[in-house]
């Protein structure tokens, strides 16, 4: 196997294993810490999901070490990368019509950024790799001493990297007060056996029926971000403190409540 070869097998695997260590911290670590909520997976669901990040991960730095230049191969990885990320947040989104315009214009607005972001990454990659590759070429020609355990230590770092970055998709103690207070309105609303005994939340206006509608099981979703794009009365106080958790139930309604903190009572819509 010529070097140039062994460097794009190595830098797909590498890449591949950035991949999954980050998928499996950032997919699973708020299950962990909300055993007992349904939280809302996004198509096509939690194993995809990762072996998409993976497969992501692996071509990312395959394209990274595609080029003898390191500049050039980072920078075709980091373009590419960020077309195929931004191509699926499209496709996620087209499911979602009401919110395909809107994610559409973030798309456009954060291609380059994206880019930006994923530039650290493809480095690192190609650094590792690097390293991987002059040991092998030290091992095979009379370069001098070879020291196998030094790009171990870089392996080691890339690896705690991916999963820190992987972390920074834990919700805040906030996020999972509201989630867990929201999964109790819930159980009282799936309880009642009228609308009088609904929580009062639940019996507004804006609320389609909900002893008709909520049937079957449901996710749960928190979000804190373009909170605009839901048609219900914001509370009054510290707009950045606010957030929704979105409830989707098996036959398509959507229920939705927006919360300015875990003990105060929520607006509610639905759809």
């Amino acid at each position: 196997m010529s070097i140039k070869t062994w460097r794009r097998l190595s830098a797909f695997l590498l890449g591949a294993l950035t991949g999954l260590v980050y998928s499996l911290v950032a997919e699973l670590v708020n299950v962990f810490l909300l055993p007992n909520l349904p939280l809302y997976q996004p198509a096509p669901g939690l194993a995809l999901n990762i072996l998409l990040t993976v497969l992501g991960g692996g071509v990312l730095g395959l394209l990274s070490a595609w080029r003898d230049s390191a500049v050039e191969g980072v920078f075709l990885g980091c373009l590419l990368g960020g077309s195929v990320l931004e191509l699926i947040a499209l496709v996620n989104a087209w499911s979602q019509p009401e919110q395909f315009g809107g994610v559409f214009v973030l798309v456009v607005s954060t291609f380059c950024p994206m880019v930006a972001l994923l530039v650290p990454i493809a480095v690192a990659l190609r650094v590792v790799v690097n390293r991987f590759e002059d040991e092998r070429m030290a091992l095979e020609l009379p370069l001098g001493p070879s020291s196998p355990a030094r790009p171990m230590v870089w392996l080691a770092g890339l690896i705690v990297v991916a999963g820190l970055i992987g972390s920074f998709s834990i919700y805040s103690s906030e996020a999972r007060q509201v989630l867990t207070r929201m999964d109790e309105l819930l159980q009282m609303g799936l309880g009642a056996a009228s609308t009088a005994s609904l929580p009062p939340a639940f019996r507004s206006g804006e609320v389609d029926n909900f002893v008709q509608n909520a049937q079957g099981g449901y996710t749960l979703e928190w979000d804190n971000s373009n909170l605009d794009r839901f048609p219900i009365r914001r509370p009054t106080g510290d707009p950045w403190k606010q957030s929704v958790v979105i409830a989707r139930f098996e036959n398509g309604w959507v229920l939705f409540c927006l919360f300015s903190r875990a003990d105060a009572a929520p607006t509610c819509g639905s759809y």
